[in-house]
């Protein structure tokens, strides 16, 4: 194989990524023993509470929300019980629906 121009190309399996920091990326820390511990945020029962009043009002079901923002009816009724994870794009779909929010 003398006679080529190009170098082999070798692949490897499970090569480990570089770590940069170990701070997470929502900067929600809470030091507590010297080391790092991520606080997860939540919706607040009373945000529930607010996205109930504004669905019943016009007339939807969790599952009429639920296929329109495109999510499971289960996230609604998580989210209306203050047991959903904050997540800032759902925010932003049920903003575009309730502006009010």
């Amino acid at each position: 194989m003398d006679h080529q121009d190009f170098k082999p190309v070798v692949l490897y399996k499970n090569k480990p990524k570089p770590q940069i920091n170990n701070l997470p990326k929502n900067g929600n820390v809470n030091k507590e023993n010297d080391g790092l511990v991520e606080v997860p945020k939540s919706f607040t029962k009373e945000f529930g509470k607010k996205l109930a009043g504004f669905r019943t009002s016009s007339n939807m079901t969790r599952k009429d929300l639920a296929l329109k923002l495109n999510v499971k009816e289960s996230i609604i009724g998580d989210i209306e019980n203050g047991k959903q994870l904050y997540d800032g794009n759902l925010v932003h779909k049920l903003k575009r629906i309730y502006p009010q929010l």
